[in-house]
């Protein structure tokens, strides 16, 4: 019977309909006789059921057999290709197609459309489309289809509208192809148009519809019209619930998708694997493990016990949800472990910083031979990453190589983290330079390792590399190049990304504005941080302490706590980092109520425990010298580390209470904590005020023992130890001990002999230090440099200057600084300009030095000039430079650049600087705008007496002393002390005034305030003693000097006190003062000759004079001058012009107007008149005034009119002012005249 044709065939359909096909295969072997239907459905079965290569097999043993193949059969043919998606087959096939006669069937060819379509062979699919003549809907929806699926979304619009022109109308199929498109292009506005299509079509309700509309929505984020699409649909299958799930909770609304998943249950559709593992991603955003734990025991029972990624998921909500344990018991139970399932765990103890247990599971993964992941790489990179590993992480390196990974770009930015973190920044560029995707992530990662590293400039340089290649730094790139940019102080770059910045919109980011916030601080510009903070829409904690501390770092401590007070009327509750910032301030301003309220605040906030800010609670207490409460906090530390220790010790010291530090040593040391430097420095110092140097030499042993004898800031405490309680030789032996002899420890000794001023033993260690074959190093020159120029001593530095250049130790900036700073300080322009000109490189120091140079030389144009050049290499102004740029626009009357660097100040944050501050006053009072002066004098608390005092010289310059006097008033009136410079000034403006009583009063106060004069105002109170004739003061002055300690090398101080006793008519005193001086120089000489000129003491003065040549003293123009004034109140002429020849020829003085006045007063005294007008007519010098009225006396001493016309329009034409007071003698002596000639 199985062999009758019919029969058997019937049979062969009865096995393929049930997917039997080795019984279909059987029977067909049976059959005698096989038509082209039994063979046809053979070949139907194994393109449905079996392998699609046994259908084409088949399909040439039925060739072979002669049996010629139906459209059936074609089309059985093509359902195998489709599976095989083997395009040369279906080719094959199409052309046995057109060969048999069936290229006009439009099934064959719909089918041959789809079959070309599915085997991705889209342009032979169109030429078959565009072959058929007669199209239905099919023939459009296989193309479409073809597209949509090849994901060609724009070809699946443009041919659905083609498809309308055609005629054809669209059906379920050509909408879900429409649909598929739409969610490839995100064309919501479509998809949109298309639902209201559908609505009127009437397929709103089709399930496959309805399942690709949701999917649409939820892709872009549409949850509400998501929703109502579901709600449309009458009968719903697990799938389209398990998208509304799967919708809710990738888009984080996980409660709506837990409901979602309890209603499924509710209408008896069973979950499907997917929708429990979206449910168990939901509850893990949740932390709602109860549920992820019963969802799960759920899905086992349902039988799902056997999927992999529903093991995973579970592994994944434990891990996200902090139960590793859990985690790690479900992934012990799991039948397998595949790449997922490792990588989930991986990723839970990254996530917990469980560095060792990622390593132990990576190398799990290697012996099990599990398939490396992505995900399990950047873990294991992390861990090595965290834990510094570099071999390990090289090793990952190799096995990322062999998977083929190191292209991928996240894989290549942790390849760079991991080498940067190591230190290894050669090898993190190699890592950058052989990565072929280099993403904004990348390039990121390496600006991110640069900068960490401290390589500023390199991270910067990569920043702009990677904008020339067009990728835009996103929000972490502009984080790190800020970061970047403060490390290495270039405000214009960091000022530049902020533009950026603001282009990109960005600049409320928090992450962003915080960081701003750090660069604007940390450059002083205070006020822009402000802005920035002032801007932000939503101010986070980490905002506020950002504005906190660059306030409180820049010393702006009042608007530090108006900012902490308004965090709290904000509601934003205060962190560690914010008690951190404001105990500082505390400590800072010494505000014991204000720290109390903060130490109130954080135990309220249950943060006392932190260590961190107890240690700096007890920091303030014991800086404003509350020191029981000091204690107390140090006491109710449940841990305390060497920092609590050193802060309690400080203000012992501090406060007097230095036996309580070296009381409690023992007690630290039985805690285990080891002493730092910091604390033996106060033991130290205890031990010098209490001079124990038996407690000393202990310390000095523990710290020699602990190897810290090495620390420059414990070498100047040992220093100063034995050098306040010990010998020398106790001194010595530390030298020669401390550090073997290093170079370093001697600079230590020589620096803290130069900060003393103890030049001489200076010079004696650095001898010692040379017979020990130690060479002096950058330092020690430095401090040798300095010392020198504190003694003057020109040769010195000369001689120093040349060892340098021998040593070739000339290319150090910080030497090249402190030579500059020698050559400028002695005045030496020349030397200094040619060591600047010879600088490779030079930094803001190196150009205020050689400013400050010529401004004190009264250079102001040079100065000025220079100032243009350092702007013009890019070099940036500090507070010192700006405060000499407005004194060189002050002294050059040059308002309005002064007001641009005002400006440009004021943009920094820096006019609340004391130094910028005065300058500021001091410049605009020299230029006369006192408004613009007093305004910044009050407005930004600079109210300090060198403000005040630089605010009254300008007044005095201006000749409005009695402002200079008001100004002084007020500043006493709000308790600001006057200081010596102020005083000084005070006494000027007396002196100014003619009022020498009130000046000299002036120093009873000064000294009532406990101030020591100084120079400048010993020389006005002695000017104010020469202008009084106060013999008396003038004697107490003197008395006060000696008992001040007046130096011998005071020789300025000495000469005053010989002038002013010459004027009070002392020369006796004048004359001993005199003697006593070891040097006498020619001002001193010149003093002493006019005192006795004065006094009328000719012989005693012609005596000291030809003394001056005896002891080779060099005659200057002012003592000839006194010789000859002397001669001219003498009368004699011939000795007069013996001494003006000695001092043209013999000592080559030119000389003077005074000189060639002081010649014609005798010459005309003596009659000689016309030799009077021959000298005036001849000398090299234009006369002045004097020398007219000095003609016009003699010419009426002698009658001679006609000379007197011409010297009283010559006198009229010098000097204008004179003109009344001539016209006036004129009229007498014409009168006089008159009365003669009547009289004859």
């Amino acid at each position: 019977m199985e062999a009758h044709e019919e029969l058997g065939s019937h049979l062969v359909d009865f096995f393929v309909h049930f997917g039997f096909l080795c019984d279909a295969q059987r029977a067909f072997n049976r059959l005698e006789y096989r038509t082209e239907y039994s063979w046809t459905t053979l070949i139907s079965g194994y393109a449905e059921y079996g392998d699609a290569l046994l259908a084409h097999s088949t399909y040439l043993k039925m060739k072979e057999e002669g049996m010629l193949p139906s459209k059936f059969t074609f089309l059985a043919l093509l359902k195998a290709c489709r599976k095989l998606k083997c395009p040369e087959k279906c080719h094959a096939i199409h052309a046995e197609i057109l060969d048999c006669g069936f290229g006009d069937n439009l099934i064959i060819r719909n089918s041959l459309i789809d079959t070309y379509a599915k085997c991705g062979s889209l342009n032979k699919a169109k030429e078959a489309f565009d072959e058929t003549s007669c199209r239905d809907v099919i023939t459009w929806n296989v193309l479409l289809a073809g597209f949509a699926e090849n994901h060609m979304n724009t070809k699946v619009i443009n041919y659905a509208c083609w498809m309308s022109d055609d005629g054809i109308f669209p059906d379920a199929c050509t909408y879900l192809s429409i649909l598929k498109a739409c969610r490839g292009l995100k064309d919501i506005e479509r998809g949109f148009i298309i639902h209201a299509e559908l609505v009127k079509e009437g397929y709103e309700g089709d399930l496959l519809i309805s399942s690709s509309l949701l999917e649409l929505y939820l892709q872009g984020g549409l949850l509400v019209e998501a929703q109502n699409v579901f709600d449309e649909v009458d009968v719903r299958d697990a799938s389209i619930w398990t998208a509304l799930i799967t919708g809710y909770t990738d888009h984080g609304q996980c409660e709506e998708a837990l409901k979602c998943f309890g209603r499924m249950q509710e209408d008896t559709i069973s979950p499907n694997p997917s929708t429990y593992i979206s449910a168990l991603k939901a509850c893990s955003s949740l932390k709602a493990v109860e549920m992820g734990r019963d969802i799960y025991s759920t899905a086992l029972k349902t039988g799902y016990c056997g999927e992999v990624f529903l093991g995973n998921t579970l592994v994944d909500m434990y891990a996200k949800c902090g139960f590793l344990d859990d985690a790690r018991r479900v992934f012990d139970t799991l039948p397998v472990y595949d790449s997922i399932t490792w990588s989930s765990l991986l990723s839970a103890y990254a996530e917990h910083c469980f560095w060792n247990e990622v390593l132990e599971g990576f190398k799990k993964m290697q012996e099990d031979n599990v398939h490396l992941s992505i995900s399990a790489l950047l873990c294991v990179l992390k861990a090595c990453s965290s834990l510094e590993l570099l071999e390990q992480g090289q090793t990952v390196h190799v096995e990322i190589v062999h998977e083929g990974y190191e292209d991928d770009a996240f894989i290549c930015s942790a390849l760079i983290d991991m080498y940067a973190k190591c230190g290894m920044l050669l090898e993190a560029q190699d890592a950058f330079d052989n990565s072929s995707v280099k993403d904004v992530v990348t390039w990121t990662t390496m600006i991110t390792g640069l900068v960490d590293a401290g390589w500023g400039n390199e991270a910067l340089n990569y920043l702009k590399h990677m904008q020339e290649r067009g990728l835009s730094a996103d929000e972490t790139t502009f984080v790190c190049s800020l970061k970047a940019c403060i490390s290495i102080g270039d405000f214009d770059k960091g000022y530049e990304l902020h533009g950026d910045i603001i282009k990109q919109g960005i600049e409320t980011n928090a992450y962003i504005a915080n960081s701003l916030m750090e660069l604007y601080s940390n450059f002083g510009s205070i006020a822009d941080a402000q802005l920035i903070f002032d801007r932000l829409p939503g101010k986070d904690i980490v905002s506020w302490n950002s504005i906190i501390a660059g306030f409180s770092e820049q010393g702006f401590y009042e608007e530090a706590l108006s900012c902490f007070k308004q965090m709290g009327l904000e509601g934003v509750q205060p962190n560690v980092a914010t008690y951190l910032s404001m105990l500082k301030v505390c400590a800072d301003l010494e505000m014991v109520d204000e720290g109390r309220f903060l130490h109130t605040n954080i135990v309220i906030n249950q943060l006392e425990q932190d260590l961190y800010i107890g240690n700096n609670i007890i920091g303030l207490y014991a800086k404003v010298g509350q020191l029981l409460e000091a204690h107390a906090v140090f006491d109710g530390l449940s841990a305390r580390d060497v920092f609590s220790w050193n802060a309690l010790f400080g203000g012992y010291v501090d406060y007097g209470l230095v036996e309580e530090p070296l009381m409690l040593l023992p007690k630290m040391q039985l805690e285990g904590i080891s002493l730092s430097p910091v604390t033996y420095m106060h033991c130290l110092k205890a031990c010098i005020i209490l001079e124990n140097i038996g407690m000393g030499h202990k310390l000095y042993s523990e710290i020699i023992c602990r190897g810290l004898d090495c620390d420059q800031h414990l070498q100047n405490s040992l220093i100063d130890m034995y050098g306040e309680c010990g010998s020398s030789a106790e001194k010595e032996y530390l030298l020669e001990n401390l550090c073997n002899g290093i170079s370093v420890s001697w600079t230590v000794l020589i620096a803290a002999c130069a900060e003393h001023g103890l030049h001489e033993k200076m010079l004696y260690f650095l001898h010692r230090m040379r017979l020990r074959g130690i060479l002096p190093d950058h330092p020690t020159f430095k401090c040798m440099l300095k010392a020198s120029s504190f003694q003057e001593d020109i040769a010195r530095i000369h001689e120093l200057h040349l060892e340098i250049l021998k040593r070739g130790l000339n290319n150090d900036l910080m030497i090249e600084n402190a030579i500059l700073d020698a050559y400028v300080k002695q005045d030496l322009l020349m030397d200094a300009t040619a060591v600047f000109k010879r600088m490779p490189s030079k930094d803001v120091i190196s150009w205020t030095s050689m400013i400050l140079g010529y401004l004190e030389d009264g250079q102001y144009d040079e100065a000025l000039c220079h100032f243009e050049k350092m702007k013009l290499e890019g070099v940036h102004h500090d507070i010192v430079s700006y405060s000499l740029d407005i004194k060189v626009c002050g002294f050059l009357q040059m308002i309005h650049r002064g007001q641009e660097i005002h400006c440009e100040i004021v943009k920094k944050g820096l006019e609340g600087d004391p130094f910028t501050g005065r300058a500021l006053v001091g410049m605009y009072a020299k230029v006369g705008a006192f408004q613009e002066a007093c305004k910044i004098h009050s407005k930004y608390s600079i109210q300090d007496p060198v403000a005040c005092s630089v605010l009254s010289v300008g007044y005095l310059e201006a000749g409005l002393g009695n402002k200079a006097l008001t100004c002084f008033e007020q500043m006493q009136l709000q308790g600001i002390g006057g200081d010596v410079v102020s005083w000084s000034i005070i006494i000027m403006v007396y002196l100014y005034q003619g009022e020498n009583s009130k000046a000299l009063h002036v120093l009873n106060q000064i000294l009532e305030q406990g101030l020591l004069p100084d120079t400048t105002l010993y020389l006005n109170i002695l000017q104010a003693c020469s202008n009084a004739a106060s013999l008396e003061m003038c004697k107490v002055v003197h008395a006060q000097l000696h008992g001040y300690g007046l130096k011998p090398l005071d020789s300025i101080l000495l000469t005053a006190l010989i002038d002013s006793y010459s004027k009070c008519g002392s020369m006796r005193e004048a004359q001993q003062v005199f003697n006593e001086m070891p040097v006498k120089d020619t001002v001193a000489w010149n003093a002493l000759l006019a005192g006795y000129a004065n006094q009328g003491e000719r012989e005693l003065f012609i005596c000291f004079f030809n003394q001056m040549g005896v002891q080779s003293i060099e005659l200057d123009q002012v003592a000839f001058l006194t010789a000859l004034t002397v001669c001219c109140h003498s009368g004699l002429l011939a000795e007069a012009q013996e001494l003006f020849r000695i001092m043209t020829e013999v000592h080559s003085i030119s000389p003077t107007v005074e000189h060639f006045n002081c010649m014609a007063d005798l010459l005309g005294r003596a009659g000689h008149l016309s030799e009077v007008v021959l000298m005036l007519g001849s000398m090299p010098l234009q006369p002045d005034c004097i020398s007219w009225n000095t003609i016009l006396a003699s010419c009426q001493r002698l009658g001679d009119l006609k000379l007197y016309c011409h010297a009283f329009h010559r006198a009229v034409d010098v000097d204008d002012d004179t003109a009344p007071l001539m016209r006036a003698s004129t009229a007498i002596y014409f009168s006089e005249v008159q009365s003669d000639l009547q009289i004859a």
